[in-house]
């Protein structure tokens, strides 16, 4: 067969199988392309949503900002024309106002108005009083050589020329810098006497624009001032009464550059926000008839003026301002900076965030899915394992409950021996007591000789220590018998109100009287006004019968024992029993506690005991919820403390202090 042939019979061999993967695979792929669409549909949703609200969050805080700028910048070109019509307040009255009163004036309300170049009176002088004027100005405010002077072509200062009227600069402020116009008449200047003509027909302030003023900046633009003043303070109601009641003007000169950069500076915050100031009227008096830009503010800082408008791609806020005679526009205009676009920052951040969560979407799903079927071939591969290892786990749980059984029925054994145990006791402790009791009672009764007397002395010797030894046996039969009963939850407290001074000084008269050991110094010490205990009497005089016993036997003669009781911060009381013993080593405090232990306990101890006293002492302490605690150093002594809670502790009553023994 040629090669030709057989190969559409290996395709059809491949083919199939081959295609029927591509399809599994691209099922289990829906998953991961389904997020991928929907994040990237998601995305671009939301980078619409974020540049609309972007654009109107941006839209809100350019109003408000061009809102407040704009307000500024009218209300510092207000308070400029304010200062002019308040100066010429000083000069209304009949007197006027001297040189000095005006240089004060001007000192204290300049650093207020930054943009002020210089402010003038310019009284009215008719012709038949120049040189008294003249002669004044010389005597009276020192100012030699003082002439009203004009303008030549040159612009040089000549002598005014004879006219019938003039309004020379006779104040102006401040004067360095200014001083070369003192004396000039403003009347002879064209532009001016139209406009102060203008001003004193009206009775209102009227301005002038001037261009080209020096400044260490350039050339700017400034604004012009003039206020007309009236004999008498007020203006007449007609032109023909204002022009003969004209007493002057009051000239002020401000430079709109520095009065509006000031004023941003101050009362706003930096901001991509263009002010633009225009007077596109014809007024009076200014160098052109159509003046149009007058000052931009650039919200960079690079400020200036410029005749050409600038173009703004950003929205704009428009308001009109009446200076004087005239009617200003403020636009404000925003940039790209203030505005922000499609593609601002936060559009950005929002079209990457949402590409990044669906590219990880997208990568996550994918991965879920390769990772359900490795998932589910290592459970088929598991399932086996899993057989196999919950047949060894039902074996290995068998066997632990078969163990659980075993320990159960250990447990029960050692309970019925320890509850048999108890019982035993508690029978031969009540065996026991019947004839001990006997054996010391007849022992009394042949000591005291009730019967007749005893022959021999060494009987009466025998006597004493049959009956001290039956006493130690019965204390010992009832410590087991209290012992076996705490133990089977069959002691009983029958609590009474405790004086325990008195039954401290009780206890201490007996232990006193019936020890063998008395060369010991046995001290007492009560905290004053010591409250009344409430508990069963016979259980805590066995407490401190056993500590007093501990520590009479590990003390030697001459030693010191201390009984205390006292009172904490809390109510409780503790009674505590201290040794100047031998002592016991911290390692074996916690087994003088446990029944039948002693420290010692070889057939060659030194000092005899079973070891109920402590563990009886603990077992009575418990069922009165008192706390028992040992202090001990080797060679140095012992103290055992027992603290009552204080719910068991009763306000003192007076004459209830029991006398103990010295």
């Amino acid at each position: 067969m040629a090669f030709r042939d057989k190969v559409p019979q290996v395709i059809r061999q491949i083919r199939p199988p081959q295609w029927r993967d591509i399809r599994a695979g691209f099922k289990r792929q829906i998953p991961a392309l389904a997020g991928l669409t929907g994040g990237l549909a998601l995305t671009v949703a939301a980078v619409f949503t974020a540049a609309g609200i972007e654009e109107r969050e941006s839209r809100q805080q350019f109003d408000s900002q061009a809102e407040h700028n704009i307000e500024v910048v009218g209300r510092a070109i207000d308070r400029s024309l304010a200062l002019v019509n308040a100066a010429g307040g000083i000069f209304s009255g009949t007197q006027g106002a001297s040189r000095w009163t005006f240089y004060d004036y001007v000192q204290q309300v300049r650093p207020l108005h930054p943009g002020l170049r210089r402010l003038q009176w310019l009284p009215r002088i008719a012709a038949a009083n120049r040189l008294d004027f003249e002669l004044r100005a010389q005597k009276d405010d020192g100012l030699t050589g003082f002439r009203i002077l004009d303008r030549d072509a040159r612009s040089q200062m000549i002598p005014a020329a004879p006219r019938d009227e003039y309004y020379p600069a006779a104040y102006i402020e401040p004067f360095d810098g200014n001083e070369n116009l003192l004396g000039e008449d403003f009347l002879a200047l064209p532009a001016y006497g139209v406009a102060m003509a203008a001003a004193r027909d009206d009775g209102h302030m009227v301005t002038i624009l001037q261009r080209g003023i020096d400044t260490p900046t350039g050339p700017q633009i400034g604004l012009l001032v003039f206020r007309p003043v009236f004999h008498g303070g007020v203006a007449p109601d007609t032109p023909e009464e204002r022009r003969k009641a004209i007493a002057g003007y009051v000239a002020g000169l401000f430079l709109v550059s520095d009065t509006v950069d000031a004023a941003m500076r101050e009362y706003t915050t930096p901001s991509a926000i263009d002010i633009e100031l225009r007077d596109d009227s014809s007024a009076l008096g200014d160098e052109r008839p159509t003046p149009g830009l007058v000052y931009r503010w650039v919200g960079d800082g690079r400020n200036g003026t410029s005749v050409t408008d600038a173009g703004h791609e950003g929205p704009s806020a428009t308001s009109t301002l009446t200076v004087a005679d005239r009617t200003w526009t403020i636009n404000a205009h925003g940039t790209a900076r203030a505005t922000g676009d499609i593609a601002g920052y936060t559009v950005w951040l929002t079209g990457l965030s949402g590409l990044a969560l669906t590219a990880m979407l997208a990568l996550y799903l994918a991965a879920m899915t390769n990772r359900n079927r490795a998932i589910e071939y290592a459970v088929e591969a598991r399932t086996s394992e899993l057989s196999a290892a919950n047949e060894s786990l039902y074996r290995e749980i068998r066997r632990r409950r078969r163990i659980e059984d075993e320990l159960r029925r250990a447990r029960d054994a050692a309970e019925v021996a320890n509850r048999t145990k108890s019982a035993f006791l508690a029978m031969v402790s009540h065996e026991l007591r019947t004839p001990l009791n006997a054996i010391i009672g007849f022992s009394e009764i042949m000591r005291e000789s009730i019967f007749g007397p005893v022959g021999d002395r060494r009987y009466k010797g025998y006597l004493e220590d049959i009956g001290q030894s039956g006493q130690h046996l019965l204390g010992l039969i009832n410590n087991i018998l209290d012992l076996s009963k705490v133990e089977a939850n069959e002691f009983s407290l029958h609590e009474e109100v405790l004086d325990m001074p008195a039954l401290v000084a009780e206890t201490l008269r007996l232990f006193v009287k019936t020890s063998t050991e008395p060369e010991h110094d046995i001290t007492v010490d009560v905290a004053p006004d010591l409250p009344r205990l409430r508990g069963d009497e016979r259980a805590i005089r066995q407490i401190l019968v056993n500590l007093l016993s501990n520590a009479v036997k590990f003390t030697p003669k001459g030693g010191t024992i201390t009984v205390r009781l006292t009172l904490d911060r809390t109510g409780r009381i503790t009674l505590a029993v201290a040794d100047s013993g031998i002592g016991i080593a911290r390692e074996d405090m916690d087994r003088v506690f446990q029944p039948f232990t002693q420290v010692d306990s070889s057939l060659a101890r030194r000092y005899e005991g079973t070891g109920l006293g402590l563990p009886l002492a603990k077992n009575l302490a418990s069922l009165h919820d008192a706390e028992i605690e040992m202090k001990s150093r080797p060679k140095r002594g012992t103290t055992v403390s027992v603290t009552f809670p204080a719910g068991r502790t009763l306000p003192a009553e007076t004459g209830m202090a029991a006398e103990l023994p010295a």
